[in-house]
Order: C-alpha cells, then structure tokens, then sequence
C-alpha cells in the first residue's frame, strides 16, 4: 500500500498531487469494505496505491542513482522501515485480541495469517486458501495484507532489474525494457484473469504491470501546457471515478477492466498538476498522509463489524470509519512518525566503536529505537508461531474455546473447509480443491458404467451440495453420474451468466455433454447457485432429449442467507427457536424462484422443483434439518450432509 513520508520530514521530491491520490484511494477502498452504496468497485483503489508505489519506487532509484548512492540494501531496509513498524503493531494487536476472542480454530489461522503477512507472503497464503466457497471474507483479521506482499515482492525485485538495466544498458534503456515487460505482464493478466481468477488477482506476476504503470509514469514527459495537463489529470480521475463506481465484484479482475484505474493513476500522476484541490485541500492531504496506517486498521474493524451483524447499519459504518481515521491516525502519529523517526535517527547515529570506545555485544550495539522494534518483532513472531504450534491454543485456559457461540461457528468452519470433499463428490470438479487451479480431467469413476439408465446430476458447487442426498436417494442399484464444477452453471452453447472462469465452465460443460451423449442417462438433474431465470430452459432441454435423455429435471435455487446462517444464527438469533430464520435472507433467490414460476415449464419438458415453495414461508426459511440440530447450510447457501439427505428424501423423490 502507500509508502508515506514521515511526518516531520517530507522527501525532496514530495508530490502533493500524488499523496491526493493516496487519499483518494484509501477513501474508495474503504467505502467498498463497509459497504456504502454506490461504491462497489471501490476495491479498484488498491490498484491506484499500486500504480503510486511503483512511480515512487522508480523515482527513488532514480534519485539515488543520480547522486550515485543507491545500493540495494540501503533500498530495502527503507521499504522495511516504511512498512514494517505499523503492521507489526498491528498483527501484535490482533494476536492479543484474539487470544480473549477467538475460538482456537481460528485463533490458529489468525497466527499463520500474522506469520504469512510479516513474511510478505500473505498474496500466495490467500491464494492457495481461495476458492469458490469462500464467498466471504469475514474472519480473515488480515485480509487485506495480501497487497503488501505483493508490494513488497515487487520491492525485493525491481532494484535488481533496474541495477541489471543501468549497468548493461544504460539508464536510458530503463523506459523501453520496463514497458516490455508490463506489457508482457498485463497479457499474463488479461490471459489469466478469467482462466485463473485466484492466482491473477492475489500474485506479483499477474499484478506487476500495474506497479510498473507508475515507473512509466515517472518517465513520461510533462504536457506541454497547462491545458493539457489539466486535460490528462482530469481525464485520469474520471477513470479513476468511473472504475469505483461502475464496477463491480463479478468483474472479472483484474484483467482488461484494471486498465481503467491503472490507465488514470498513470495519467494523473503524468500530468503534474499541483494546483488542483487534490494537491491543495488539507483535508484531502492529510488523510493521504495517514492513508498508510488507516487502510491497516480499518480492515480488522470491517470485519468485526461482520462478525457482529452490524456492517450494514448505517450508524455501524459511520462509527466504523470513524475509529478506523481515529486509530489510523494514532498509528500514523506514533508508529510511522515518532518510533521510525527514532530508528532513523538512531542508524544514522550509530558508528563503528572506535578504539577509545569499548566493544559492545552484538545487542547492545544495535541502537536503542531499533533493539527495542525488532524485540517487538521477534515477539510477536514468537507468539504467532507459537499459537500455531499449539493449534491455536485449545486448552481451557483461554476463556473464547468455551465460548458457546465460538464453538458453534467453529464446527461449521471445521464442516466447511474440511467435510465436504467426500459428501460433495469432489472428485467430479473441474477446480481442484486444495490447489485452487483447474483441471483438465475429473475422475472416471464420475460417469457411471450403465449406460441408458440412471441420473445425471450437472452443475455447479450447488449441485455438489445434492450429491450425497441423491445417491443415498437412489441407492447402489441406479447408475449415478456427476459433472459439476464450483463456480460454473451449466450451459449448451454460451454461458449467459459472468462465471469466474468462462473457459473452464466452457470445458466442464462440454465435458458434460459428451458424457450425457455416451451415458444417455434416463434422467439430468441440473442445480446451480443463481439468475436460473435468464437461461433459455427449453433449449437446454431440446438439446439434452436430442442426446437421448429422457427427463430434465431443473432444481430451482435454495435459501440464501448474508454473510453466512451460521454467522446469522450466533449474530441475530442466538438462544431462539430456529427452525424458520428470517434474519439474514438473501432476497435474490425469492426472486429468482418467482420467476422462474412465471415463466412456465409445461411445453419445455422441463420439471420445475422449488426447494423454496418447500423450505421457506411465512417470511422465513427452514434453518435447521428437522430431527436434527443440524443447520441447513454449511456457510450461505451450500447444504450440510445432513440437509442434502432431507432435500432429496422431502422434495426431490417426486420428481425422479
């Protein structure tokens, strides 16, 4: 995120139109995280803070260069020392506070998460923890850590290949080679983005481009009037404007569409205009100059904000925002200004023992300020390392493992990341589970031997979450197949829904189709998540009838809560009877059942099933298995083992 002067002593070179756009970008991010209307691509301010961070850097080197200073090393402990002290204060926080609050199974997470992000490696712990089922965010305390790593990364690597450049080539040759290489970076991108939506938007390689963005910026030549700078910069911040409010989450990112916020960082930052109010208005300033350390604490305050039920209440999220400013400025004022002031002045003032001074321990030779930093350092990588070694601390001695409401969530995290590949049918999905990337091949042993009988169940992750309740339905006796792969509802010919990965929706799909054509199973059962309404039905059905399918039988959305029932339950509905739970309901799958109602099935030879005209009335939906004390849903939407058995047995049964 933004590296940011200190506050006594701005660099030379300090650009009061750049540190505006820092302001800017925090402010969008921070609208998005608390969910203010009107803001829902406010995630695209992290690609403006990239941009920044890669303009700053060239101009650095560059300077350095220049006065023939610069050393790799000197580069290094500078970006430690910008943002090192404010995340280990934050982490050593984090790791106080949920030692009182969390639950051991997350306690636990929580430490790798704290280890990952002072490692800088958080983007590939993220990624490799990604997936279609982590719709939400909440419980990840240091989410957004992952930009840093891949700041930082980017810092580890680009000092090298600038050195690399100059002594080879010559500083000249810097601009060409650079932009050679963000273009080669922004096609990885645009190719992987919808192919590998995880890995595009979490690593350096598929996010560089955009930090090499601002090094072309520090390059381009200023405009050669005041009109047309005023032109460049304005132009840039309606892109910038544009992007934060006219995209969206289900776009796919950060491929073509990122172009537009990189493309008007780098032309505002082109333009140099310093006598705009984003240059001039004090307010705007001074929350560039503490957009650092805000965008660090509002992030934890987001989610406990979603952990109590309360993210979006307006009186919530003005508080929210209010401790975020009031925190980031404390952090601001005492971690970025006084403590790395202090280790500042005290490198510069340690030297090498001269022969009247007496020799000192390896510590005792480290100055005060820093000894005291990297003590505080090491103990909170301690601390994390060791909660991790004792798995989160399970023991009684920490108050939050009785918890009942932390136990309860607990279980259906457990449930979630860990119990579902067996009951889902795993096997059968085109995403692989633990490495997050497709595959080229299910399992065979997906597609039943007996031909011209059984079901076909096809679909996405929602289809999984039927498996186990159809094949305890149907018995060993009937043949049983199954091409469902998260994230990708089915399609014959073109998808008409935005799948993360429309190509490998186009091969899981495809691969369906074949199977249904060699298999010709007597019957297709097709499920997926949402907008079931704005797929052409009838020819779905024309085409599976013309495979030698016998019936189509379309299973209509379930109930859906926001940000998860088991969250709704512990948040809003704690020590109520919750068989029926009306808190928390989705309403787009209502909607969707509706009107899938409206459009009518009887020619189609589709056979409509509605688990919402069975689970839900009254205002509410069934939350729990009845019989059980099993909840409905694992998360938001996904079926428990249990609840997948009830569904098939109470609703399905009729229609097979």
């Amino acid at each position: 995120m933004p590296n940011i002067g200190t506050r006594n002593a701005l660099p030379a070179d300090f650009r009061a139109d750049v540190n505006g756009l820092r302001a800017l970008a925090v402010s969008a991010v921070l609208l998005f995280h608390f969910n203010v209307p009107g803001f829902a691509g406010g995630f695209a301010g992290v690609d403006v803070f990239f941009v920044i961070s890669g303009y700053l850097m060239t101009s650095i080197i560059s300077r350095r260069l220049d006065d023939g200073n610069f050393s790799i090393g000197g580069f290094y402990r500078d970006r430690l020392l910008r943002i090192a002290p404010a995340l280990v204060v934050l982490c050593g926080a984090m790791l106080a506070v949920g030692w009182f609050y969390l639950h051991w199974y997350e306690y636990r997470k929580l430490a790798r998460h704290i280890l990952a992000s002072l490692g800088f490696i958080s983007n590939i712990v993220y990624f490799n923890e990604s997936g279609y089922f982590d719709h939400s965010p909440f419980k990840r305390w240091l989410l957004h850590t992952w930009s840093l790593s891949v700041e930082f990364q980017f810092y580890v690597l680009y000092p090298v290949l600038c050195s690399l450049i100059v002594r080879w080539f010559g500083w000249r040759r810097v601009l060409p080679i650079v932009a050679i290489i963000a273009a080669l970076a922004f096609a990885l991108s645009v190719y992987a983005s919808p192919r590998y939506p995880s890995g595009a938007f979490y690593l350096l390689p598929t996010r560089g481009w955009e930090l090499l963005a601002g090094a072309l910026a520090f390059f381009l030549p200023a405009p050669a009037s005041a009109v047309r700078a005023r032109a460049l910069g304005f132009a840039g911040l309606l892109l910038i404007v544009a992007s934060v409010t006219l995209i969206s989450e289900r776009t796919v990112w950060p491929g073509w569409a990122a172009l537009a916020p990189v493309l008007g960082t780098t032309m505002v930052i082109a333009a140099r205009m310093p006598g705009t109010p984003l240059a001039t208005n004090v307010v705007v300033q001074f929350l560039g100059r503490i957009s650092y350390s805000v965008y660090l604490w509002h992030w934890p305050i987001a989610v406990a904000m979603g952990v109590g039920g309360v993210e979006r209440q307006p009186a919530w999220v003005i508080a929210g925002a209010a401790v975020s400013f009031i925190l980031g400025t404390l952090s601001y004022q005492f971690v970025e200004g006084t403590l790395t002031s202090a280790i500042r002045r005290s490198l510069r003032a340690n030297r090498q023992p001269t022969v009247t001074e007496p020799k000192r321990g390896l510590l005792k030779a480290v100055p005060t300020a820093l000894r005291s930093s990297l003590v505080a350092c090491a103990l909170v990588l301690t601390g994390a390392g060791t909660v991790v070694w004792l798995g989160g601390v399970p023991s009684a001695m920490r108050t939050a493992n009785s918890n009942p409401k932390m136990s309860f969530l607990a279980k259906y995290e457990v449930l979630h990341k860990e119990g579902l590949a067996a009951t889902y049918w795993a096997k059968c999905d085109f995403l692989d589970w633990d490495s997050k990337y497709y595959k080229s091949a299910i399992d065979p042993t997906c597609i039943s031997a007996v031909r011209g009988t059984g079901v076909f169940l096809w679909g996405d992750s929602h289809a999984q979450s039927l498996s186990w309740g159809l094949r305890r339905l149907l018995g060993p006796s009937v043949g049983f197949s199954q091409v469902a792969t998260s994230g990708c509802s089915p399609f014959v010919s073109n998808p008409v829904l935005e799948e993360p990965s429309p190509d490998k929706c186009r091969r899981s799909n495809r691969y369906a189709l074949e199977q249904i054509a060699a298999v010709r199973p007597q019957t297709v059962v097709i499920a997926q998540r949402r907008a079931h309404e704005k797929t052409d039905w009838q020819a779905v059905s024309d085409h599976l009838r013309s495979l030698g399918v016998k019936r189509v039988v379309l299973i209509g959305p379930l109930p859906q809560w926001y940000p998860s029932l088991p969250e709704v339950i512990v948040t809003k509905r704690w020590g109520q009877d919750n068989r029926v739970v009306a808190e928390g309901l989705n309403p787009e799958s209502a909607h969707t059942d509706k009107a899938l109602h409206a459009v009518g099935f009887a020619a189609s030879g589709v056979t409509l099933v509605s688990p919402i005209a069975k689970l839900c009335g009254g205002g509410g939906c069934m939350a729990v298995v009845p019989g059980s004390d099993e909840l409905f849903v694992v998360d938001y939407g996904h079926l428990t083992p249990a609840a997948s058995v009830y569904v098939a047995l109470e609703i399905l049964a009729g229609a097979l």
